[in-house]
């Protein structure tokens, strides 16, 4: 027993030791910050900005979603559309959510009915108060869950949209629900 503890006192003495042999208190190459370290801001070389052509595709506009649309999805509309728009989130059942991956679904709604639903709400959709570039994005990644998009297409098929620019489904797009 006393053998035990001798050897646990000592792998314990050992690994503490260790420790504090191999850690530095500080690194070599740092040095204290000074504001003079940031005159770069004003004055920036050519490797921390773009010039020239890289500035000029960086001004441009990246296609696809920005973070906002993304994190206003995830926090305000996948509790009850789900991760990706099929109505499954875990309040989705309760409030009976919409498919919005629904092919018929996107088929009958425009573009400018998604967004008065976002904006407004519908049956148990709140109203968002939101900026029009994120209320833009929104019906953009609601476009993007069209499962008909990932259906293989007939050599003679045209491209569909998802009715995007249907001017023929408006009617039926005030009797669908768009939550």
């Amino acid at each position: 027993m006393k053998r035990q503890r001798r050897a646990s006192s000592a792998g314990v003495l050992c690994a503490a030791l260790l420790a504090v042999l191999a850690c530095e208190p500080t690194a070599p190459d740092l040095r204290e910050w000074k504001t003079s370290d940031h005159e770069n801001t004003s004055v920036p070389n050519r490797a921390q900005v773009a010039t020239g052509d890289a500035a000029a595709a960086q001004a441009a506009p990246q296609p696809g979603l920005d973070d906002v649309t993304v994190i206003t999805w995830t926090r305000n509309c996948a509790k009850c559309h789900g991760r990706v728009g099929r109505g499954d989130g875990p309040q989705g059942p309760m409030v009976r959510a919409q498919s919005l991956a629904d092919p018929a679904w996107q088929r009958s709604v425009t573009d400018e009915r998604i967004a008065e639903s976002i904006r407004r709400g519908k049956n148990a959709m709140p109203a968002f108060d939101l900026p029009e570039k994120t209320v833009t994005g929104l019906v953009k990644l609601i476009r993007l869950f069209n499962l008909a998009r990932l259906a293989p297409r007939d050599a003679g098929a045209t491209p569909n949209d998802g009715g995007a620019n249907d001017s023929s489904t408006d009617s039926q797009a005030d009797s669908t629900p768009a939550d």
